[in-house]
C-alpha cells in the first residue's frame, strides 16, 4: 500500500491527508507489529516527516491514531472476553494499568471496568 506516486502528485492531491489517516488506521487495525511509526511510514511509501505532516494536515497524529486503535481493540476484548483489565492493558502494550485507564478514559469518557459493566 503506497500513498505517493511521486512528490508532485502527492502535493497536488487534496485528499492525501485523509488517505494517510485511512491507511494508518488500516495498518493499526492489522495488529501491533505494524504499529511503529517507522514501519507505518515505510509500508505507506512515505518518510516519517511526510507521514507526520499528512496526519497533522488531517488534524491528528500517529500517536493519537495508535492510542485510538489500542482503545478500540481494548473495547473489543472487554466485550468478548473475561480477561482482566490488567491483562488487556499488558496485551495491548500499555506500560501500566493506570496508563491504560487514563488513555481509555480520555477516548471514551469512562474507565475500562465501568465501560465493560455498562455493556454487560
Amino acid at each position: 500500500m503506497h500513498l505517493e506516486g511521486g512528490a508532485a502528485a502527492a502535493a497536488d492531491d487534496p485528499s492525501a491527508p485523509q488517505d494517510a489517516v485511512r491507511a494508518v488506521r488500516e495498518l493499526l487495525s492489522q495488529g501491533a507489529d505494524r504499529a511503529a511509526l517507522r514501519g507505518a511510514a515505510a509500508e505507506l511509501g512515505l518518510t516519517i516527516p511526510a507521514l507526520e505532516a499528512r496526519l497533522a494536515d488531517a488534524g491528528t497524529s500517529f500517536k493519537h491514531e495508535l492510542r485510538a486503535a489500542r482503545v478500540k481493540e481494548a473495547q473489543r476484548l472487554l466485550l468478548s472476553t473475561a480477561r482482566s483489565t490488567t491483562a488487556i492493558a499488558q496485551e495491548l502494550g500499555f506500560p501500566s494499568l493506570q496508563h491504560f485507564t487514563v488513555e481509555f478514559r480520555k477516548l471514551t469518557g469512562e474507565a475500562p471496568g465501568a465501560w465493560r459493566a455498562r455493556r454487560s
